[in-house]
């Protein structure tokens, strides 16, 4: 987002996908 800030959603989603991507 502009404040440089990522939903809590958009957060976890992202680590769910590099956790995903890695195993």
């Amino acid at each position: 987002s502009a404040d440089g800030l990522e939903d809590p959603v958009q957060i976890v989603a992202r680590a769910l996908a590099c956790f995903d991507d890695r195993v």
